[in-house]
């Protein structure tokens, strides 16, 4: 649709190597200027690729200390509001919905994304 992107594969933040990769949109090469789109999760990202399969866009990153991840990229879709109907706690499932813009941004052609996720007793999040 006209952007223009860049993905951003981070091998280190400094501390470990399980860190966030990212997705940018460049608005203004001239300026600098740029928005993060998403983050992925990755550890010690070596690289990160754009792959089409039978018309389907996917992200793959190739990370030094874990498996490669591909994910599917449905686009720049907007979050438009972000709920976390279930907390969750000390390893009990929560639940999180993330509403978009539009029907068919987010996941499954609607505009609404769900996901559970566990909070382990340090208060990490971890997916399930």
């Amino acid at each position: 649709d006209g952007m223009t992107l860049a993905l951003v594969a981070n091998f280190w933040d400094g501390k470990e190597v399980k860190t966030e990769s990212s997705i940018i949109r460049i608005d203004d090469v001239a300026s600098g200027q740029w928005t993060k789109l998403q983050g992925i999760p990755s550890m010690g990202a070596r690289d990160m690729r754009h792959v089409a399969i039978s018309g389907t866009s996917y992200i793959v990153v190739l990370n030094y200390a874990g498996p490669p991840q591909i994910y599917k990229w449905v686009g720049a879709a907007k979050v438009t509001e972000v709920f976390i109907e279930d907390p969750g706690a000390n390893y009990v499932t929560g639940k999180i919905r993330l509403k978009c813009t539009s029907a068919g941004t987010c996941s499954g052609g609607s505009n609404t994304f769900y996901h559970t996720f566990a909070v382990d007793a340090l208060g990490a999040i971890t997916s399930t």
